[in-house]
């Protein structure tokens, strides 16, 4: 077990097998412009969109929510929406079959967050679809684990996230690393009891409540999420935003016990109390990681054991597991050490942080994957800094519950 770190294994702890694939995504084609084999250490400023729009939903029933968003955000959201149906085309999924597999997971997420699926449901009327098929559109890290599952040979490239929460100043953030067609589709919703971030209308998986603030990794095959005709079984923008709308680090755990991805993924939890904690979910239960100063977490399990295992089914040499893997042990390390040393705790140290590599992502190695988006989230303030791409390129904007935005 890591120095620094008190584990709590909630039910049985995690068993899943590591895969060469557990952080990656489908990736097409890398859009225009992007240079996927340039230097790692000198990457070209990319950015595609300089601003979000914020859509405020404040005051406005959930049946008109679709309506606003098109009217503010119509282009992210027609963009995301030709991606999710070419990445399902490439991989070999039927967006209305996955619809009908899915759907207890879509009822289940109905009745844990209503609003949330409301939203959605609005949504796809303004776009004449149904919304069964626009929430498995969304779901594409559960497309990735069906295109593990088929073994289906297509271009995959290696990408992941990195998630950071300090203690005593409520601050959580995430870079949220994606292949480079989800860059430009970003959307930030501004609701009565939390702000959201969305790529088009798919969860980002990052929101900020009132007095909680979550953002999540993927986990993939490292551990597995659970079965879609479950129960407990949930989309995880709906169980990230009802997260968000808990008092407590301790309550969002406890809801966490009951709810569940049909994914492997870890939540990043912060409170306006200074409480922080990631909570690994899967379908044998959760692990529950706090730090002396705060948590880091990368693109696999923290569980004893975990790297060693995984560089062995990957095989090849050091730098190849290194790229193979998305550098997420590297990435873990990198964050660890910054939470060890660094003497500030803040919104400006979690910057800092994700603008340095190997946390913030560039194309390289022949990879599109990159940082798409960068959320620091302060709890105690009450708002949502977001920076489209990687923050160093594009500066944060702000989004406050105590503002006009």
């Amino acid at each position: 077990m890591k120095r620094h770190l008190k584990q709590t294994v909630i039910a049985i702890a995690f068993s899943g097998v590591a895969s060469a694939m557990f952080a990656n995504a489908a990736s097409i084609e890398p859009v225009d412009g992007l240079n996927v084999n340039q230097p790692f250490y000198q990457p070209e400023a990319f950015v595609i969109q300089k601003q979000a729009p914020v859509v405020d939903l404040t005051g406005i029933p959930v049946e008109l929510h679709g309506q606003r968003i098109m009217s503010q955000a119509g282009k992210e959201v027609e963009l995301f929406l030709a991606n999710a149906r070419r990445k399902f085309e490439v991989i070999g999924l039927d967006p209305i079959e996955m619809s009908i597999e899915l759907t207890e997971v879509f009822k289940n997420s109905k009745k844990l967050n209503p609003e949330f699926i409301g939203t959605l449901e609005s949504l796809a009327q303004e776009l004449g679809i149904d919304a069964r098929e626009l929430f498995a559109l969304s779901q594409t890290d559960y497309a990735v684990v069906k295109l593990m599952e088929k073994g289906k040979k297509t271009e995959v490239k290696p990408g992941g996230c990195t998630s950071m929460a300090f203690n005593s100043s409520g601050v959580v953030g995430q870079t949220n690393d994606l292949a480079s067609l989800d860059y430009g589709s970003g959307i930030i919703l501004k609701k009565d009891q939390s702000i959201t971030t969305m790529t088009g209308f798919g969860p980002a998986g990052q929101s900020l409540g009132k007095r909680v603030g979550v953002v999540i990794n993927f986990l993939g095959a490292d551990t597995q999420g659970m079965d879609v005709s479950d129960s407990m079984a949930t989309g995880m923008g709906a169980l990230v935003d009802a997260l968000a709308k808990t008092r407590s680090v301790e309550e969002a755990v406890e809801l966490l016990t009951t709810n569940r991805t049909i994914v492997g993924m870890n939540f990043t939890i912060a409170d306006i109390d200074g409480n922080a904690a990631s909570v690994e979910v899967g379908r044998d239960g959760l692990l529950v990681t706090i730090g002396e100063k705060g948590v880091a977490h990368a693109n696999h399990s923290l569980r004893e054991g975990s790297e060693e295992s995984f560089r062995a089914n990957l095989g090849g040499n050091f730098k190849e597991q290194t790229i193979a893997s998305s550098y997420s042990f590297w990435r873990q390390e990198a964050a660890e050490t910054f939470l060890k040393h660094t003497p500030e705790i803040d919104v400006d140290a979690m910057k800092y942080i994700f603008n340095q590599k190997p946390i913030a992502q560039s194309a390289a190695y022949g990879s599109d994957f990159i940082t798409v988006n960068t959320v620091v989230l302060d709890t105690q303030s009450g708002c949502m800094n977001y920076a489209p791409g990687i923050g160093d390129w594009t500066g944060y904007q702000q989004v406050c519950f105590n503002s006009q935005h």
